[in-house]
């Protein structure tokens, strides 16, 4: 009988160890379970961090391409702008040439009381009465 109890002692000895190390093994199992869930949500984290990344380069590249566009128009209109100060330099340039010639043509009139006199390049003078007295 005695050995019978002693069996069971053992027994009762070796269920007792063989609980603990269940136990020990739920206890590693749930903190590996929680060390996944870490990591679950540190992972979703980083999933919304590369969505918020994509869309701020998407509006990057809209911003990009609307300012591309922008500088086309200001190209376009800096273009037009020095197309049309080309012209008026044209246009002063004409409108000084005859300022020129008008004053290089006014220079040949003499005003000698009510007549005025013309000089002509073949140095003949023409008399016109003048409308001062009026």
């Amino acid at each position: 009988m005695q050995a019978m109890n002693e069996q069971v002692v053992t027994g009762a000895t070796t269920v007792e160890e063989a609980l603990a190390a269940l136990e020990e093994i739920a206890e590693n199992a749930q903190q590996v379970n929680e060390h996944m869930q870490d990591i679950d949500a540190s992972m979703d984290r980083q999933a919304t961090s590369a969505n918020a990344v994509a869309e701020t380069i998407g509006d990057v590249a809209t911003a990009a391409e609307k300012v591309s566009a922008e500088s086309d128009t200001v190209s376009g209109a800096a273009q037009e702008q020095t197309a049309t100060l080309a012209d008026a330099v044209k246009r002063a340039e004409t409108l000084s040439e005859t300022a020129t010639h008008l004053q290089t043509e006014l220079e040949t009139f003499t005003i000698d009381g009510n007549t005025a006199s013309v000089f002509q390049a073949d140095s003949t003078e023409t008399t016109t009465s003048s409308a001062l007295d009026d």
